[in-house]
């Protein structure tokens, strides 16, 4: 296997790639990949709870509709909401 080398633009000398020379840039790199990930990571965390915020609102205003609706169907003065409430909970 090959050492690594690079040559100095100045001087044209031959610098090999020790360790403790490529160690601060590979941390660079790898800081800078972790950071793009993460922002990333977070920009979808982010949308997919404002997205799901939004169906869940939509969800429930359909909910309340259907409810609404209903009791003014049956026009029986029973609370529609409190009654199913007992059905959801048996679930």
């Amino acid at each position: 296997m090959t050492e690594a080398m690079i040559t100095c633009p100045k001087c044209q000398t031959e610098i090999k790639l020790t360790e403790s020379l490529v160690a601060p840039i590979i941390e660079s790199a790898i800081e800078q990949t972790y950071k793009s990930i993460k922002t990333v990571l977070e920009k979808a965390r982010s949308k997919s709870f404002k997205a799901v915020n939004t169906m869940m609102v939509r969800a429930y205003w359909h909910v309340g509709k259907i409810i609404i609706e209903n009791e003014q169907r049956v026009h029986s003065g029973l609370n529609m909401a409190h009654l199913l409430s007992k059905s959801f909970l048996k679930d």
